[in-house]
């Protein structure tokens, strides 16, 4: 009978956790802990899934942070993704373009010419190019500063002077060809 009991009562505790993940106890392991449903799956799990062609569309619609007229920087956002070979990033929160340069110090102008104007991306430089991610971080998602940045790296990569991908500086050593030995 007291083996019974302490069957129902394991039973209950289990139906608890399923109800509310705050109840989990913390003995069990993070594995056992992770494996245990809580109503917050339970709701996931019944909610209707989005018709192809509306995640599609809504996919390519970025989001803007707080305050911000879309109406107004719409029109510019997109023109950017058009003609501008700008990306919006994974959470469509900010916009995303590499260039591609002749020279290291050519990637570095792009980061200091940005700096200039006090509004801060994330830029992964390489030998022969540069990565710049725009977004806003307070409030959250794409404003105004971002739209503008990325219209003035295009101007400025403009002035420097890019390159087609294949053109870019390269890590490694140089060849007699790049090096000019051997020429005449």
């Amino acid at each position: 009978m007291a083996a019974a009991a302490a069957a129902s009562t394991a039973a209950l505790t289990l139906r608890g956790l399923r109800q509310n993940s705050r109840s989990i106890p913390i003995f069990l392991s993070p594995a056992r802990r992770a494996a245990i449903p809580t109503s917050n799956t339970r709701f996931l799990s019944n909610t209707p899934k989005m018709t192809t062609a509306f995640a599609e569309a809504d996919a390519k619609e970025p989001i803007f942070a707080a305050g911000v007229d879309q109406d107004q920087f719409l029109p510019q956002t997109q023109a950017l993704l058009e003609e501008g070979q700008w990306t919006l990033d994974e959470e469509r929160m900010g916009v995303t373009k590499t260039f591609y340069f002749k020279t290291y110090t050519k990637c570095l102008i792009i980061g200091i010419r940005s700096k200039s104007k006090n509004h801060h991306s994330t830029m992964t430089i390489k030998a022969g190019s540069v990565q710049v991610h725009w977004t806003t971080h307070h409030p959250r998602g794409l404003t105004d500063k971002d739209i503008y940045m990325a219209q003035y790296c295009d101007e400025q990569a403009r002035l420097i002077g890019t390159v087609d991908r294949s053109e870019a500086n390269k890590c490694g050593p140089k060849t007699k060809k790049e090096d000019g030995a051997g020429t005449q």
